[in-house]
């Protein structure tokens, strides 16, 4: 047994030193971009290349690895099993390239270098924004890219390295094994409609009694859709039967001010609206509220210098302005 290790060892060892030493960065562009398009011609088209030579490349790549990366189908090419994991170590690995030419261009013009953010949107009305205006001030040629999405997108960003930081929720307790977590702060979610709509003047509602309304509601998976399809279960109520899904708040309380349609969503999101009397808050009380959000990390990696200061100024911003107004967060998971 001890041999047969030692000889796996020494093999796998060879192995990546073929890596190392016979991958090109051009090859590894060349698998992101195929990956992704899953056609040859476009492949070519957006890489500038001619067809045979990414044909070339890609017959190159397998060479190294000794492994077929695509099948060839009717409308074009799909990753084999083995493929899509090349495909994304291809993609993880042109991002870093992508972060790593952004920062030493920032840093020799004077700045601070990058920082790839990813926000939920909950966090996006109040937390975020005053974070990212101490960010800047102390440090304002940094460069910022933000990414606002749901809490499943986030984290698979964040896997795939096209962020560094996030500000999200953890749904899952098998996530923290791959994700490190720190709970930041929570609130109501708040069930709203428009002014006009029958139901604004209602003073007591269940949710049973929207079951056969319209609703706006967020894709499958999402935390938000998680709870209200787990809410309506506890009142015996089983799946929605009409509902228009867009993972988009911008489109959420745009169609819900327009229509008669339902929507649920945090309250940060919700409470200018309805402060300024363009939508109400239902009566409505929720038998389950989101988990809390906070700083998710890939787990064992230690933050960038940029992450580490804006995790800080979260923490800061999080402790004394919102945390009156907010629920406390509970016992940190990871």
């Amino acid at each position: 047994m001890v041999i047969f290790h030692c000889v796996m060892a020494a093999i796998m060892d060879q192995f990546t030193t073929d890596i190392l030493l016979r991958m090109r960065a051009k090859q590894l562009l060349v698998l992101e971009v195929l990956g992704r398009v899953e056609s040859m011609r476009a492949a070519a088209d957006e890489l500038n290349m001619t067809q045979p030579a990414v044909t070339k490349i890609v017959q190159e790549v397998e060479k190294i690895l000794d492994v077929q990366l695509f099948e060839r189908r009717s409308t074009g090419v799909v990753p084999t099993p083995i493929g899509r994991s090349v495909v994304d170590f291809a993609r993880s690995t042109v991002s870093d390239v992508e972060r790593f030419s952004g920062l030493v261009t920032n840093l020799k013009l004077g700045g601070y270098g990058n920082l790839s953010l990813g926000v939920l949107m909950a966090a996006m009305p109040s937390l975020v924004p005053r974070a990212l205006s101490e960010l800047k001030t102390l440090r304002p040629l940094m460069t910022i890219h933000l990414v606002a999405a749901t809490s499943d997108q986030l984290l698979e960003a964040l896997s795939q390295r096209t962020v560094d930081i996030a500000v999200a929720r953890l749904t899952d307790p098998a996530q923290s094994a791959a994700f490190s977590f720190e709970p930041l702060l929570n609130e109501e979610t708040w069930v709203f409609v428009r002014k006009e709509h029958p139901l604004a003047k209602r003073e007591h509602l269940s949710l049973a009694e929207l079951f056969d309304e319209s609703w706006v509601l967020q894709p499958p998976m999402s935390p938000l859709r998680n709870l209200l399809q787990a809410a309506f279960a506890d009142v015996g109520c089983g799946a929605l039967p009409n509902w228009i899904e867009t993972m988009s708040i911008y489109a959420t309380l745009k169609i819900v001010g327009h229509t008669n349609m339902i929507a649920a969503l945090p309250r940060t999101i919700v409470e200018e609206p309805v402060d300024a009397g363009e939508l109400v808050r239902l009566p409505v009380t929720l038998s389950r509220q989101l988990v809390d959000y906070g700083i998710v990390t890939r787990r064992g990696e230690e933050l960038d210098e940029n992450s580490k200061l804006f995790a800080q100024v979260l923490r800061e911003i999080a402790q004394t302005e919102f945390a009156a107004g907010l629920r406390s967060p509970s016992p940190q998971i990871g």
